[in-house]
């Protein structure tokens, strides 16, 4: 019986890092590093997050360091687990052996008793048995019985299989955007590596996109009962994830299952760290705005720069995407990629694509950003997935808007994507009513928002993705984000030495985007 680790992060969710086994480093923030050499276990979460405060890399917070020392208990579970688990597939494996012995014995014996007893009057008193037979009775019965009586000989000659040991309780960590979850499942991640053989890192795109609550419950259901332990992060409590109010008995289940096997961690923080850690940064050079000639001059020339420095030689290709479609990518340059919004937002694209994407493109040039109104929320909706996806698989990103990050998702004189404040003010008046409730009354001003609004998803889940897309892409331009990208892109990862020789370090791929 095959056991499993699975980190799924964000419960609004999670994209698949499969396990490279080879040598690894690890960096300042718990990243694996490919190119490094044999190196003592990684540290744990706890003691990982307490050096980078004592290096001042991290500001201390109480509701960090609980979720660390959780995870640093589970880690200790893990490996005890680690260890029970192989016990148990060595008495499994001698069990079976055992068995597989003794069965053959038993079929031997039984052919030799076939042959003494082939003589005619057990022929006649076969044929008379045979001929009694009631008319109902399914042909093979007689060796089915014979199997299970021979199953249960075997039971009482070498005992039953052995029971696999009980999976420990995994860990749902919710909290506010930017509270650090990511970076805890980082550390955490991290840590598991050369501890935990069977392991798999997913987000929420890759697992399921349609009908979530019924995929989601049906995959996590089989894992959960098969001995899977799941560390999962998310924006809200586990009783919140079903806002919609759809399949609601599903949901319950699935509900049931999280609730029985994750302890429920909650990180308190109101702080939004991507942006305290945005805001002790000298620079901020992969943001240019507004859309002006002397800016597009400045984004220009750290495309240039960066695609000198791999060869110069830009080329477009087409890259494969789930469900065996393809996208053609107009400009790349040995794992780097440029990129117009309407290119990638503005035609009928999804999460599969930008996945294949980031998965393929260490660094993405993102050009001619808007700012989202309500006439274009369903590009407002892509480009929060893009931004998903490429901060999911640790991409550099470098983007040409027309505003700051902040006013990205504030409207234009088109209509506003809806009304932030007014949605608070009117869910905490009208009590526990979901926010679609109080559209649907007309008691919320949306800034002239085309009735379509009630068809969106509630106000509750917009503010969420929002916030996270904005402080995703603050954290983005940070030096501590920017470290991770060679240790953890897949681009990397599956070029190993090759691509440590070939691809710019960390602190040049940082030199080569400043202006």
């Amino acid at each position: 019986m095959m056991r499993r680790i699975y980190s799924i992060s964000h419960l609004g969710f999670f994209v698949p890092r499969k396990t490279i086994y080879r040598t690894f480093r690890f960096n300042a923030r718990g990243y694996c590093d490919p190119s490094g050499l044999a190196s003592p276990k990684p540290q744990g979460p706890l003691a990982r997050y307490r050096d980078l405060v004592g290096e001042g890399k991290l500001r201390h917070d109480p509701y960090q360091e609980r979720v660390a020392i959780e995870l640093e208990k589970l880690l200790g579970r893990l490996e005890q687990y680690e260890r029970e688990m192989e016990e148990y597939h060595e008495k499994l494996a001698n069990w079976e052996a055992e068995r597989e012995h003794e069965r053959r014995k038993l079929m031997m014996n039984e052919a030799e008793r076939k042959q003494q007893g082939g003589n005619q009057s057990s022929k006649l008193v076969e044929r008379w048995m045979f001929r009694k037979r009631p008319e109902n009775l399914e042909p093979g019965v007689g060796k089915w019985v014979s199997y299970l009586n021979r199953e249960r000989k075997l039971d009482s000659l070498v005992g039953s299989r052995p029971t696999g040991p009980e999976a420990p309780k995994g860990l749902y960590i919710y909290g506010n955007v930017g509270s650090g979850k990511t970076m805890l499942m980082d550390m955490f991640y991290g840590a598991t590596v050369g501890l935990v053989k069977h392991r798999r890192r997913f987000h929420f795109h890759e697992t399921v996109d349609v009908f979530a609550i019924v995929a989601l419950s049906g995959i996590l259901g089989r894992l959960l009962a098969s001995g899977t332990v799941l560390v999962a992060t998310s924006n809200r409590a586990p009783k919140d994830l079903n806002q919609d109010g759809m399949q609601k008995e599903i949901f319950q289940k699935l509900l049931s299952k999280i609730e029985e096997h994750c302890e429920i961690v909650l990180i308190g923080s109101e702080i939004d760290y991507r942006r305290f850690a945005a805001q002790r940064c000298e620079h901020q050079v992969r943001y240019f705005w507004p859309l002006e000639s002397n800016v597009v001059n400045e984004y220009e020339k750290v495309w240039c720069q960066l695609t000198n420095q791999l060869g110069g030689r830009i080329t477009s290709e087409t890259i494969p995407v789930m469900f065996g479609r393809k996208l053609d990518v107009p400009e790349s340059c040995k794992g780097v990629a440029r990129f117009s919004f309407e290119y990638l937002c503005g035609r009928p694209l999804g999460a599969a694509d930008y996945i294949a994407v980031a998965k393929h493109y260490h660094t993405v040039f993102i050009s001619d950003i808007p700012v989202m109104s309500m006439r274009i929320r369903d590009k407002a909706r892509r480009f929060i997935t893009l931004v998903d996806e490429l901060y999911n698989h640790h991409c550099c990103m470098v983007c040409h808007a027309a505003s700051a990050i902040d006013d990205l998702f504030q409207g234009t004189e088109e209509g506003t994507l809806f009304d932030l404040e007014s949605f608070q003010f009117e869910t905490e008046i009208e009590g526990s009513k979901l926010r679609r409730d109080v559209l649907a009354e007309g008691k919320v001003s949306s800034a002239g928002a085309p009735t379509g609004i009630i068809s969106m998803l509630s106000g509750h889940e917009e503010g969420f993705a929002f916030r996270r897309a904005v402080s995703r892409l603050i954290e983005m331009q940070t030096p501590l984000y920017l470290e991770g990208v060679r240790a953890i892109h897949p681009y990397f990862q599956l070029q190993g030495h090759v691509a440590h020789r070939s691809s710019p370090s960390t602190g040049t791929l940082r030199s080569q985007v400043s202006p």
